[in-house]
């Protein structure tokens, strides 16, 4: 056991599996997947290979924990944002998604190797689908209850993820000095949720004057 290990081994044994994923991102990170190593992930863990095999046979295994986390935490802010208004519920969960892809940002790499290996592929799809689900049926619930008009909630749904996953994108490009106006997630958040929910569209008179009405 290294001295690295002996350090670590002040941490019990539950926290390993996350210490080693973080470690892992932080390599992925640098490295990229393909290049990154699981010696070289066991030693920014401070644990020996062996030690990390333990817990994960290899490299595709611990790339499978990352994608479960992000379902897991995808899953949480659907399930725990409180709000008043349709408006404030959509703000805090596009906050709470940059924030998690800006403290997390292998979250694109995921993307980019499942297009490359059919088993990374499949987990993400069934991690997708469990997201998309619950979100599916949020949506329904406040379309029901009319604080949403009436729209097909998987379209709803995609809409809305897709513009997520597209500024988790420029936020990962960011990071690596891609030039963009770099925005707080507050204001990028309450930006994108007023432009989801009142289009691009110019408002006219005769607009004013129903709103009015109702």
């Amino acid at each position: 056991m290294n001295h690295a290990e002996v350090h670590s081994g002040r941490r019990r044994p539950a926290e390993r599996p996350c210490q080693i994923l973080l470690a892992a991102e932080r390599v992925f990170s640098r490295r990229g997947y393909d290049r990154a190593t699981t010696r070289e992930i066991a030693a920014e863990a401070g644990v020996s290979e062996g030690t990390l095999y333990n817990y994960f046979p290899n490299k595709r295994a611990i790339l499978l924990a990352l994608i479960d986390r992000i379902s897991e935490s995808w899953l949480h802010d659907i399930e725990h944002i409180q709000a008043a208004t349709p408006e404030e519920a959509l703000t805090q969960f596009v906050i709470r998604r940059i924030r998690f892809v800006q403290e997390h940002p292998t979250t694109i790499l995921t993307l980019q190797q499942a297009l490359l290996d059919p088993e990374v592929r499949r987990h993400l799809d069934t991690a997708v689908r469990r997201g998309q689900e619950r979100l599916i049926e949020r949506l329904s619930v406040l379309m029901t209850n009319g604080a949403l008009r009436p729209v097909d909630p998987f379209v709803a749904e995609e809409v809305l993820t897709s513009i997520i996953m597209g500024l988790a994108i420029g936020v990962e490009l960011a990071t690596v000095g891609h030039r963009r106006v770099s925005f707080p997630p507050e204001e990028m958040a309450r930006h994108l949720v007023d432009v989801l929910m009142e289009g691009l569209r110019a408002k006219t008179s005769s607009d004013q004057q129903k709103k009015e009405t109702i």
